[in-house]
C-alpha cells in the first residue's frame, strides 16, 4: 500500500475523519502540503545552482555513477489510463465513497452522473466485492490497488488477452500482502475482471466518462511542466549514487480515484504511479519506496533485534499479520515518511544513515 506521507490514507466521513487526521498527520493537509510545495521548489532551485551549497557541502559536485539510471535520466509524464479509469467507474458504481473529496467541480460533477448511471448493474456487483476489510481507514485495500496492477498484465485496448499466471504470480511476490488478501477467493474473483472490465470500456456512458477525464488530465497535464522540475531535482538529490533502473515515471492520473492514495507498479525501466490527482510530494514518496526498500533489507536482521514489536505511529494494517515481514513493511513506511520530513527541512539526505540512526536510537528505547 502506498500512502500519501502528508495525509491520510484516504478520507471518509464523519468519525472516520475525524480519526484519520487524528492518527496520521500532525498538521492540516493544507499546511503540510504547503510546506512541502516551498521545500520542494526551495530544494530544487538550490540544486540547480552551480556551486550550491549546504552544510558545508557541494550539491552539484557529485556525479552519478557510471551506467547508473539516476533522476538525471529520468523523465516524467502525465498520462490518462483508460483502463485504470473503468476499474474506478466500476467502484464509483459500487458505492466507492473516496470519490469526491478534495476533486474540483468538474470532477465531482462527473463523479455524480456515475452515482446515478443506472446500468452495469453485473460490474456493480462485481467491484463491490473490492471492499475489504483488512484495512479500516481504507477498505479498498488492497484489492484496488491489485486490480489497477492486472491492468498491466493485459494486451492495450484487449481486456480479454490477460496473462492470468504471470499475474498470479506478481502477486505472490507482493511483500505488502498477507495471505488472506491472496487467498483462493481473491484469485477465483480477480479471473473475471477482464470480462467486467470489457463490459465497462464497452459501455455508451463509459466512454463518454472516459474521453471527459481525459480531457481533465490533458488541461492538467499542460501545467506540469514546472513542478516535473521541481519532482527531478529532488530526485536528484536522493539518487546520485542509487540504482533504481528507473528511466521513466509515467503518472496516471483517475480523476475518480481518491486523492490521498497513491500506488505505484514498476516493469523494465518504467515507474507508473497512479494517483487521484497530480500531487508533486506523492510522486517523490512512491519513488522513495524504491530506494528505501532495498536498504531497509540490508539491516532487516539488525531491525528485527533492536526493535523487537515496538509500533510506529502508523495504521496497522502496514504491520499484516504482524510478523517479520509485516514489521519490515512498517519500518520501511516509517523511514519514507522521515526522509520526507527531512525534505520539509531542506536536510541533507542519506538514506542508510537515516536507519542507522533510527537503530541507534532503539538502543536507548
Amino acid at each position: 500500500m502506498a500512502v500519501l506521507m502528508i495525509g491520510p490514507k484516504a478520507i471518509g466521513w464523519g468519525d472516520m475523519c475525524k480519526k484519520l487526521y487524528s492518527t496520521l498527520t500532525m498538521v492540516t493537509f493544507r499546511d503540510r502540503f504547503l510546506t512541502i510545495e516551498a521545500a520542494l521548489t526551495r530544494l530544487a532551485n538550490k540544486a540547480s545552482k552551480e556551486g550550491a551549497t549546504k552544510s558545508g557541502k557541494n550539491l552539484t559536485e557529485k556525479a552519478p555513477l557510471a551506467g547508473l539510471n539516476t533522476a538525471s535520466n529520468l523523465d516524467i509524464n502525465v498520462a490518462s489510463n483508460t483502463g485504470i479509469n473503468a476499474i474506478y467507474f466500476g467502484l464509483v458504481l459500487s458505492g466507492y465513497e473516496f470519490a469526491c473529496i478534495n476533486k474540483p467541480a468538474s470532477a465531482i460533477t462527473l463523479i455524480n452522473q456515475i452515482q446515478n448511471y443506472t446500468g452495469l448493474a453485473g460490474a456493480r456487483r462485481y467491484f463491490g466485492y473490492t471492499r475489504q476489510q483488512s484495512c479500516e481507514v481504507y477498505p479498498f485495500w488492497p484489492r484496488a490497488a491489485l486490480l489497477e496492477s492486472a491492468v498491466f498484465f493485459m494486451s492495450a485496448g484487449h481486456c480479454m488477452q490477460f496473462d492470468y499466471d504471470q499475474y498470479c504470480d506478481y502477486v505472490m511476490t507482493r511483500a505488502n500482502i498477507t495471505s488472506d488478501e491472496r487467498n483462493e477467493d481473491f484469485f477465483r474473483w480477480v479471473r473475471d475482471f477482464p470480462k467486467h472490465l470489457e463490459i465497462i470500456k464497452s459501455d455508451a456512458f463509459f466512454q463518454e466518462a472516459d474521453s471527459k477525464m481525459d480531457a481533465m488530465v490533458s488541461k492538467l497535464s499542460a501545467t506540469t511542466s514546472a513542478d516535473n522540475e521541481k519532482i527531478l531535482a529532488m530526485l536528484e538529490t536522493l539518487t546520485t549514487d542509487v540504482e533504481t533502473g528507473i528511466s521513466n515515471i509515467s503518472v496516471d492520473i483517475c480523476p475518480l480515484k481518491c486523492v490521498y492514495s497513491a500506488d505505484y507498479f514498476v516493469r523494465d525501466t518504467k515507474m507508473t504511479v497512479i494517483l487521484g490527482d497530480f500531487l508533486p510530494h506523492s510522486i517523490v514518496h512512491e519513488y522513495l519506496h524504491l530506494i528505501v526498500g532495498p536498504q531497509v533489507l540490508m539491516y532487516k536482521e539488525k531491525i528485527l533485534a533492536q526493535f523487537g514489536n515496538r509500533l510506529f505511529d502508523i495504521d496497522q494494517s502496514y504491520y499484516m499479520n504482524n510478523d517479520e515481514h509485516g514489521f519490515i513493511n512498517a519500518f520501511e513506511e516509517h523511514i519514507v515518511r522521515k526522509i520526507s520530513n527531512c525534505i520539509l527541512d531542506e536536510m541533507e539526505i542519506s538514506v542508510e544513515q537515516i536507519i542507522i540512526d533510527e537503530l541507534a536510537k532503539s538502543t536507548n528505547i
